[in-house]
């Protein structure tokens, strides 16, 4: 790695304890869908090499600042870095390099192709991963027995990812003049999104009144990875405009059930059913207009996502 010997003559250090280098192209920084992408290959690439979290470092060949999503690449790699971070480094050797599948042709992410395979052990490998980096596999599998929620009898958890234009463009936010000039992108507010249900609060209201749906109405633009991953696996029903934040129905409990309102003819995309299908988790989806009717939503995730 650096060429093995450098200009100043340096050369390159004996390979450290045998360790392997895996080396990460990532697609984006901070979109959660596009980034599963790189955390996906990243999983496939050490199930093909053999090669535990544990035993390899991790390098983010590209040129993209950390990202909101920094707490999540530490949890499952102790040992990632980014370009910026070892640029200055010696020389160092290795005596196994992995080079993964750039993220846009993650199978992950099969967009407009409906797939039949249902609970793929590599996609569920993969959220027990996710689990066990953030000590939450006992709170994902064990299901706890039925209890009075909010004054309600034995009611069914539904977790909303809400979208709203609620943080400053990423660009802005995580720059640090290494990666370009944070002065370029001063003028940058807050950004913008698509596909945001114009009465949801409508919606969740109707929802919050059927006797058997108690619902936690979360931005996950504006909290913390750890609290996210948290908020899911106590999650009966992940549900929300089609969106990015949809991706974490991988970090589901079995028992989970995955609801998606398309709005803005956003119907053709149907990678979250094709994930759900994967993560071997129930999905059902209603196609609304924008504002959607309260009531059909309400009915919609009962009648596809039914209480125990």
């Amino acid at each position: 790695l650096n060429g093995g010997l450098r200009k100043d003559g340096a050369t390159c250090a004996d390979a450290p304890d045998g360790r392997a280098l895996l080396i990460i192209q990532r697609d984006t920084f901070a979109n959660f869908y596009h980034d599963s992408e790189d955390f996906f290959n990243a999983y496939l690439a050490l199930l093909i090499a053999g090669v535990s979290p544990d035993e390899v470092d991790v390098l983010l060949a590209d040129l993209f600042p950390w990202g909101p999503f920094e707490q999540f690449w530490k949890r499952l790699f102790p040992r990632v870095r980014t370009a910026w971070e070892v640029k200055d480094d010696p020389p160092r050797c290795y005596r196994k390099i992995i080079v993964g599948i750039y993220g846009p042709a993650s199978p992950l992410t099969l967009i407009g192709m409906s797939s039949e395979c249902w609970s793929s052990p590599m996609v569920k490998g993969y959220g027990r991963w996710a689990w066990k980096s953030f000590g939450l596999e006992k709170m994902a599998t064990v299901r706890p027995p039925p209890a009075p929620v909010d004054n309600k009898t034995n009611p069914m958890v539904v977790l909303w990812m809400s979208r709203q234009s609620s943080v400053k463009w990423p660009e802005r936010s995580f720059c640090d003049d290494r990666y370009f000039a944070c002065a370029d992108w001063s003028h940058l507010d807050m950004r913008s999104l698509g596909r945001v249900l114009k009465n949801e609060g409508e919606v969740l209201a109707a929802m919050s009144a059927h006797p058997r749906l108690v619902v936690r109405n979360r931005d996950f633009n504006t909290m913390p990875f750890g609290e996210q991953m948290t908020n899911v696996v106590q999650a009966e029903v992940l549900a929300g405009p089609h969106g990015a934040g949809l991706t974490h129905l991988l970090f589901l409990p079995d028992w989970a059930c995955v609801f998606e309102l398309y709005i803005d003819g956003a119907e053709s995309n149907i990678h979250y059913r094709n994930m759900a299908m994967w993560r071997g988790v129930k999905y059902t989806s209603l196609i609304s207009p924008n504002p959607a009717v309260p009531q059909q939503v309400t009915d919609a995730i009962i009648a596809g996502c039914p209480p125990r």
